[in-house]
C-alpha cells in the first residue's frame, strides 16, 4: 500500500513520490522513514473503498473532512479529507483507503490496502485491545502495592568488595588496573574531577609535634596535605564520596611519614657509594700507573735484548698490556656507577633532605611521636612500599572497604529514620488538622440546623404553614443529619 499523509511524533511526515507502508513481523515501515510497531496500534479504519464500476473518487469534501476529523485531531485531519474529496480517481481501479491510528496520536493515511495488510492490522489491533483490557482489569490493589514497592527507598546497598589482587600502582594508574579488578567511576565522574574536603577534626592531628626539626616537620606536613588531597579526588573519582575514615588518614600518613626514612637512608646509603667509589677509582689509579712503568721498562729490555731473549720479553709486554686495558676498563665501569649515583645524589626529590641535619633520626622521631605503638622501619632500609612509592590510595580503600560502607549503610538507615519520623509527624499533624476542620463543620452545621429548626418552628408559631407542613419540613432537616 500506498502512503497518502500521515505524521511521526506528531509532525506531517514529507513524502517524495510514492512512499511505499509495508507490513512485516512485528512492524509497519514506511519507505525512506521510520518504522511503527503493531504493538502501538490502536484503531484502524475503513475510510473509502471503490471497485472497478467506480467513476469518482471514495469520500469527498465535507463528508471525508468528517471522517478524518474523528480519527486525526487537528489541522492535518482536515487537510487529508479535504485532499482526498477532491482527488479523481482513475476510472476501473480497485481501491481501498484506510487510516491507522497510534498510541501516541500519530495516525497514518494509506491507499491500496490489500486485504491481507488489513487483516494483519485488525489481528494487532484485537491483541492490542485484549492486553488493555486485561491490565485494566487486574485489582487495583495489586497495582497500588507494586507502585508502593517501587517508590520505596529500600537504602543503600553494600557493593561488591574489590579484588584482592593489586598489581603496580603505576599500571593501575594507566588504566590496566582499573580493567583487571573492575574498578569503575562514580556514575556522572570523569578524569579530573575535585572535590572539597570534608571538615573532620582528624585531618588536624599533627599539625604541631614538639620536639622535631622544623624543617623535617614542615616537609611532612607539606607532603601529607597533598597525599590526602589526591586521594580525597581520588575517593570522589570512584567512589562518589571523599575521606571519611580517621584510619585512611593514618595509612596514607605512615606510608608517607615510612617513604621519607627510606628516602633519607637511600641518601645516606647514596653518599656511602659515592665515597667507596672515589676510594676504589684511586686504587684503579695507582695500580694502573704502577703497570704503565713496568710496560716502559718491558718495552726498553726489548730494545737492548738481543735476538734469542727478545721472545720472553714480548710475552711480559703483552701480558702487561692486556692488564692495563683490563684496569682501564675497571677504571670506567667504577666512573660510570659513580656518576650514577652521583646524579641520584644531586637529584631534585633529595635536595630537600640535604638541608635538613641527620634527616633519618628527625623523620625517625617524627614516626614515634605520630604512631608510638608500631614498629619503625627496619635500620637503613630504603624499601617504601610494595604498593608504589607514589601512593597506595587503592589499597587504603581496599583496606577499609567494610568499614567504610557499614558506616554509610548506617548513617543512610538514621537518615530515612529522620525522614520517616518527620513524615510520620508531618501525617499526624494534618490527619489531627482535618479532624479538627470536620468537627468544626460539624459544629457548624449542627447549628445551621438548630437554625433551621428554630425559624421552621417560627414559621409555624406565626401560621405560615401548616402542622402537617412544619412535620414534612423538619423531618427534612433532621435526615440532613
Amino acid at each position: 500500500m500506498w502512503l497518502v499523509e500521515g505524521t511521526k511524533k506528531g509532525k506531517k511526515i514529507r513524502k517524495q513520490g510514492l512512499t511505499r507502508v509495508s507490513i512485516k513481523n512485528k512492524n509497519i515501515t514506511i519507505e525512506g522513514h521510520t518504522s511503527k510497531k503493531l504493538e502501538d496500534i490502536v484503531s484502524v479504519d475503513v475510510i473509502s473503498q471503490e471497485v472497478k464500476t467506480t467513476t469518482g473518487g471514495g469520500v469527498k469534501g465535507a463528508g471525508a473532512g468528517a471522517v478524518l476529523g474523528f480519527l486525526i485531531a487537528g489541522p492535518i485531519g482536515t487537510a487529508v479529507g479535504a485532499g482526498m474529496g477532491s482527488k479523481s480517481k482513475q476510472q476501473g481501479r480497485d481501491n481501498t483507503t484506510i487510516a491507522i491510528g497510534f498510541i501516541n496520536g500519530d495516525a497514518l493515511i494509506c491507499e491500496n490496502a490489500e486485504k491481507t495488510d488489513i487483516g494483519k492490522l485488525k489481528v494487532a489491533l484485537s491483541q492490542n485491545l485484549t492486553s488493555n483490557n486485561s491490565q485494566e482489569g487486574m485489582p487495583k490493589s495489586n497495582s497500588a502495592n507494586k507502585k508502593k514497592q517501587v517508590q520505596k527507598n529500600p537504602g543503600l546497598k553494600r557493593p561488591k568488595k574489590l579484588d584482592s589482587k593489586i598489581l603496580n600502582y603505576q599500571q593501575y594508574m594507566q588504566g590496566e588496573e582499573e580493567a583487571k579488578i573492575g574498578l569503575k567511576k562514580a556514575y556522572g565522574r570523569k578524569d579530573g574531577d575535585t572535590i572539597k574536603l570534608p571538615n573532620l577534626d582528624f585531618l588536624k592531628k599533627w599539625e604541631k609535634i614538639d620536639g622535631c626539626d622544623p624543617k623535617a616537620l614542615e616537609l611532612f606536613k607539606s607532603n601529607l596535605a597533598k597525599d590526602i588531597e589526591d586521594y580525597n579526588n581520588f575517593k570522589w573519582l570512584y567512589s562518589n564520596a571523599g575521606i571519611e575514615l580517621e584510619g585512611e588518614f593514618d595509612d596514607i600518613a605512615l606510608l608517607l611519614i615510612t617513604t621519607l626514612i627510606a628516602h633519607s637512608n637511600e641518601l645516606k646509603s647514596l653518599e656511602d657509594r659515592i665515597l667507596k667509589r672515589d676510594i676504589e677509582e684511586k686504587k684503579l689509579e695507582d695500580k694502573l700507573q704502577i703497570l704503565s712503568s713496568s710496560l716502559e721498562g718491558h718495552k726498553k729490555e726489548l730494545a737492548e735484548a738481543g735476538f734469542f731473549s727478545k721472545g720472553d720479553i714480548k710475552k711480559k709486554v703483552l701480558s702487561t698490556q692486556e692488564e692495563i686495558k683490563g684496569i682501564k676498563s675497571e677504571i670506567a665501569g667504577n666512573n660510570k656507577t659513580r656518576t650514577s649515583n652521583q646524579n641520584r645524589f644531586n637529584s631534585k626529590p633529595f635536595k630537600i633532605y640535604k638541608t635538613i641535619n641527620e634527616p633519618i633520626m628527625q623523620f625517625e622521631l617524627i614516626f614515634s611521636k605520630i604512631f608510638p605503638q608500631k614498629k619503625k622501619p627496619k635500620k637503613g632500609s630504603i624499601s617504601y612500599d610494595k604498593y608504589s612509592e607514589n601512593g597506595h590510595f587503592l589499597h587504603v580503600y581496599q583496606q577499609h572497604f567494610d568499614e567504610i560502607w557499614d558506616k554509610r549503610i548506617e548513617e543512610d538507615k538514621q537518615k530515612r529514620a529522620k525522614e520517616n519520623q518527620a513524615t510520620k509527624k508531618h501525617e499526624d499533624e494534618k490527619e489531627k488538622e482535618l479532624k479538627i476542620d470536620k468537627k468544626q463543620e460539624d459544629n457548624r452545621q449542627d447549628l445551621s440546623i438548630k437554625d433551621r429548626l428554630a425559624e421552621l418552628q417560627q414559621l409555624k408559631d406565626q401560621d405560615v404553614i401548616s402542622n402537617e407542613e412544619f412535620e414534612i419540613s423538619r423531618k427534612r432537616i433532621l435526615e440532613s443529619l
